[in-house]
Order: C-alpha cells, then structure tokens, then sequence
C-alpha cells in the first residue's frame, strides 16, 4: 500500500511553521477525523486544536505521482502551508499505521506519540459527533 512521503512534504514547509506544527502534535493536539483511500489518491480530514475555542479544520489529497504531490486546505486565515498542515503531517509520520476508516467515535488520534504515555481521554461532544482526545504527560 503506497504511502506518502511526509518527510519530503514536511520540507516544502516553513522552518517555523514545522517548529510549532511538532509542538502540536507533540502535545496530542491533532485529530485525523477521515482517512479515506479513493481512484489512487489518499484524502485526510483534521482538526488541529489552536489557541482559538474551535480547532482548525483542514483537508488533505495525497496523489502519488501527482503535480503537486499534495492538494491541502486549513481553515485558518493562511489558509495553505501553514503550521496546521505541519502539525497532521507530523501526526501522519509519527502514527503511520492508523486504520484508513475512522472508529465509530473518531478514535483515531487516541495513541499517543512515542514518548508521551496517554494518561487519559478527554471526550467532547461536538454538533459533528463524539471527540476523544488523548491527555498526555
């Protein structure tokens, strides 16, 4: 099963914005919601939880082979490369093997990064369905 290069995508990126992206997933802040393998394509929906009340929502459609490699789209005034698209990338390299399809309660993001154990869950319900996020040490 082909997987993108997230590495190589990850340096396209701002040194900043790759610096704040980590911290974000470093501290459990990111939610793949979708993961969706469609006509050789991969398409991933998150969430990212900024410093605002409602996380950023972003898309992503990887192409392999593809001019470019990745179509994306955050929900944040920057709208394209930003440290929101880092911080899923980051997410997607440190949790490779997350299932293609969501969980019944959006579980996905529940594991958590190498060196941070999971003390517990934090379980919101939002007008989109249940959220589980990961409390991490």
């Amino acid at each position: 099963m082909w997987t993108p290069d997230y590495a190589a995508l990850l340096e396209g990126l701002d040194g900043r914005d790759r610096r704040q992206g980590r911290r974000y997933a470093q501290a459990g802040q990111v939610r793949v919601e979708r993961r969706l393998r469609e006509s050789g394509s991969l398409r991933i929906d998150a969430a990212v939880q900024g410093s605002r009340r409602d996380p950023y929502r972003l898309s992503l459609r990887f192409r392999p082979g593809g001019t470019p490699p990745l179509e994306s789209h955050c929900s944040c005034p920057v709208r394209l490369q930003c440290k929101h698209l880092a911080a899923v990338l980051l997410h997607l390299q440190m949790m490779p093997d997350e299932p293609d399809e969501p969980s019944a309660v959006g579980l996905n993001s529940a594991a958590s990064p190498p060196g941070n154990p999971v003390l517990g869950l934090q379980f919101d319900l939002d007008p989109g369905g249940p959220r589980v996020r990961p409390l991490l040490r």
